[in-house]
């Protein structure tokens, strides 16, 4: 009986052997290389389901100007990608989460949480370059062959072994493939996107800036990327592979400078000699114009800081009077308008750090500041 018992797990083992080496042989024989190609009018389909599926589950949000400015730097990115010949289709979805990714098909989705730590058409161009280069090379394309292969690996080792078992040992083994290729996959993107972004003109820093921007938002919120860590890997590994990234392009990598922003104003922190939550300021060059203590949707007073400084420096490169400002009031907050265009906002959290008593005050007390710096900056070039 012991004899008997040990010659079928003996069998039984072989058997498993043979079908792990099975698996491992077909999931990688050149003979299945072109079973499960894909067209690319069949891609394009796969990609528009799901992505009619994404905006019926999100919505888009509802802003058109930022709508046309997301399509109008992707197809800028587009044209200097190593795939043109199929049609780009650009979505704003309409959730708090910071995100951004690609489909099948042409299909490239920003998130209105993503958006609102974007400060320039720089630092979008880095993250839809990124996204552009996954439909370039087909990464999700390669995962759903790899899919349909290994559905017909495991009906193939079923078939071999009679075990379930095997099958699940088949199915480890292609998900550590698929993880290593998902991580290579992200690299090549990083690489990739870097260049698209750099050949159309757009400023090569902005991918490392938007990088350690997202290392911030990580820390402080981390909730609010938990879908984008799902598909990207950790920040400090990828900005240790995007400095090399901007070698191999002949540039720099660039250096973190903290409290800098493009244009005259600049942002930085205030932190309380005796610890606790430092604020966010944008500063002129007489000293500090506006503070901000709230995290606001980014979970950083200083993001928030830097987000005013770009805004206000980009509305400032053109000319600017006393009466193209404006406020605007919704519930407890309140926006800061340059010509109807929203420079910042003042929120709740911001009024302690201010010693402003409402929202609407403290928008007052900001206007009246940034008209003086106008108004410095005016005298000051013609003395």
């Amino acid at each position: 009986m012991f004899a008997n018992t040990a010659k079928n797990a003996a069998a039984r083992a072989v058997a498993v052997l043979s079908a792990l080496m099975l698996a491992v042989a077909l999931s990688s024989a050149p003979a299945l290389a072109g079973m499960f190609d894909i067209s690319d009018a069949r891609e394009a389909k796969l990609g528009k389901e799901a992505a009619d599926a994404f905006i019926k589950h999100y919505g888009l949000y509802a802003n058109e100007a930022e709508a046309r400015r997301v399509e109008a730097v992707g197809k800028t990115v587009v044209e200097f990608s190593d795939r043109t010949d199929i049609e780009y289709n650009f979505y704003l979805l309409d959730t708090k989460m910071v995100n951004a990714f690609a489909i099948p098909g042409g299909f490239v989705f920003m998130t209105r949480g993503i958006m609102d730590i974007i400060d320039d058409d720089d630092e979008l161009a880095s993250v839809i370059g990124h996204e552009i280069a996954h439909i370039a090379k087909k990464h999700s394309m390669t995962l759903i062959k790899a899919d349909m292969r290994n559905t017909m690996i495991n009906l193939l080792l079923f078939a071999v072994s009679k075990d379930p078992n095997v099958v699940m040992a088949g199915q480890m083994i292609e998900q550590s493939r698929q993880e290593v290729f998902g991580r290579r996959a992200e690299i090549e993107a990083d690489r990739l996107g870097l260049e698209y972004m750099h050949k159309a003109g757009y400023e090569a820093d902005a991918f490392m800036r938007f990088m350690r921007k997202l290392a911030r938002v990580e820390q402080n919120r981390p909730e609010l990327l938990e879908d984008y860590y799902y598909t990207h890997p950790p920040m400090d590994v990828r900005q240790t592979l995007v400095e090399e990234n901007y070698r191999r392009i002949g540039l720099e990598p660039p250096e973190e400078k903290r409290g800098t922003a493009k244009g005259r104003l600049v942002a930085g922190e205030v932190c309380p000699e005796g610890g606790g939550p430092c604020a966010g300021v944008v500063k002129g060059p007489r000293g500090e114009l506006m503070r901000m203590a709230d995290p606001g949707p980014a979970g950083d007073p200083y993001l928030r800081a830097l987000s005013a400084a770009a805004a206000l420096n980009r509305l400032f490169s053109e000319p600017t009077a006393f009466f193209d400002f404006g406020k605007k009031t919704t519930g407890d907050r309140a926006e800061l308008l340059v010509r109807n265009n929203r420079a910042a906002e003042a929120l709740p959290g911001d009024l302690a750090a201010n010693s402003a008593a409402s929202v609407d005050e403290l928008v007052d007390t900001w206007t009246q500041n940034l008209k003086l710096f106008i108004w410095s900056d005016i005298v000051g070039r013609e003395m």
